[in-house]
C-alpha cells in the first residue's frame, strides 16, 4: 500500500523477482517526493539559483537587462518535469505487470486488504503485504493550514508570485530549502526553529555553510524560538515570536509550516492484524523491515525519521 518512493521501487523489484504484485495508491503515483517534494523543490531551486547567478554576472563582465521571472510559467515547467517522471513510473508498472489500484486501503485480515475506490469496494487477497503509506506534514495549534495564507511545502511549490514577506516555521530540510528558494526570488524570509540549530542532526560544519548562505541572502533566523501567536485580521499577518532575546513581531504574507511529518497509519486498521506502532504512530519494524506480524512489512516515512526518499528506496 502506497505508491511513493519506497512503495513503487519495492513493487517494481518484487515484480522483477517473479512476484504477482498489486499496489494501492490514493492520490498520485510517485508519492510526496516525485509530486510535491524532492523533485519539484530541486527544479524550483535550480531555477531560482539561475536568477541569482544572472544578478551577479556583472562581476564577470556579463550584463543582463530586464530579467524577470514568470512564476506561472516556471510552475508549468516544473509540472512538466513531474509529469514525465511519474509517467515513467507508470510505464515501468505496465512493463512489469503490476496492477495499480486507485483508492484507500485497510487491513481486513493479514491476508485480505479492503480497498475503497471510486467505483466501490475491492478485496485484494495477499500472502505478503508491504506498508508504504508515507507521512504528511504536522499541523501546529493556532496555525491552521488553509492552503492560501498558511501553507505546506506542497502549496509553496505552486505559488505564482514570491511573497514579499515569507515566514517559515521549522528550520529542517524542507524549511531551509523553500526559505532559501524564496529568498533567491526576492522574498524577505524569516525562519523560526525551536531547536538551538538549523537542520537538527546534521554535522555542524555543514550547517555553518547553510547559515552563511542565508546570511548572504539576508534571511533572518531565530533559533531556540517558537511562534506564540499569529494575527490574521490584517491584510498581512503578524506573527509574535518568542525568542531568547524577547518577543519579536514579524509581518508575513505567507506562512510555511514545516515542522516535521506524521505517519499515515490511522486508517489502516493495524490493530486488527497485530501490527505494533510507536507512540507517534510509526510502524515498528525489525532489521528486515518486518512488522510484529510476520506476513506484513513496512518501509519509508511510515516507519519514522529520517523522512527521506533515498532512505525509503
Amino acid at each position: 500500500g502506497g505508491g511513493g518512493r519506497g512503495g513503487y521501487v519495492a513493487a517494481i523489484r518484487a515484480a522483477q523477482l517473479g512476484k504477482k504484485v498489486a499496489l494501492v495508491e490514493k492520490d498520485r503515483l510517485g508519492g510526496l517526493c516525485l509530486n510535491w517534494g524532492c523533485i519539484p523543490s530541486k527544479a524550483m531551486i535550480a531555477a531560482s539559483s539561475l536568477v541569482e547567478h544572472i544578478g551577479h554576472a556583472s562581476v564577470m563582465g556579463i550584463t543582463a537587462q530586464g530579467v524577470s521571472v514568470d512564476m506561472a510559467k516556471l510552475k508549468g515547467w516544473k509540472d512538466g518535469i513531474v509529469k514525465r517522471l511519474t509517467g515513467g513510473v507508470g510505464e515501468l508498472f505496465k512493463r512489469n505487470g503490476i496492477e495499480l489500484l486507485s483508492g484507500e486501503a485497510a487491513f481486513a485480515s493479514a491476508t485480505e486488504i479492503k480497498v475503497k475506490t471510486r467505483e466501490g469496494g475491492v478485496t485484494v487477497r495477499t500472502k505478503q503485504t508491504l506498508i508504504a503509506s508515507g507521512a504528511r506534514p504536522v499541523r501546529l495549534p493556532g496555525l491552521d493550514i488553509d492552503g492560501q495564507r498558511v501553507i505546506t511545502s506542497k502549496e509553496a511549490l505552486d505559488l505564482t508570485a514570491p511573497p514579499a514577506n515569507f515566514l517559515v516555521v521549522g528550520g529542517g530540510i524542507v524549511g531551509c530549502e523553500i526559505g532559501t528558494y524564496m529568498a533567491k526570488l526576492g522574498s524577505q524570509v524569516t525562519i523560526v526553529e525551536l531547536a538551538p540549530q538549523l537542520l537538527t542532526g546534521t554535522d555542524p560544519d555543514l550547517v555553518r555553510v547553510v547559515e552563511r548562505g542565508m546570511k548572504k541572502r539576508k534571511i533572518a533566523v531565530h533559533l531556540s524560538s517558537k511562534v506564540e501567536h499569529v494575527e490574521h485580521a490584517k491584510a498581512r499577518m503578524e506573527a509574535t515570536l518568542s525568542t531568547p532575546n524577547g518577543d519579536v513581531v514579524v509581518g508575513a504574507d505567507k506562512v510555511l509550516v514545516a515542522v516535521g511529518f506524521k505517519p499515515n497509519t490511522e486508517s489502516l486498521n493495524l490493530a486488527a492484524v497485530g501490527v505494533r506502532t510507536d507512540p507517534r504512530g510509526h510502524v515498528v519494524v525489525d532489521e528486515r523491515l518486518q512488522t510484529s506480524n510476520p506476513a506484513i512489512y513496512a518501509i519509508g516515512d511510515v516507519i519514522g525519521p529520517p523522512w527521506l526518499a533515498h532512505k525509503a528506496m
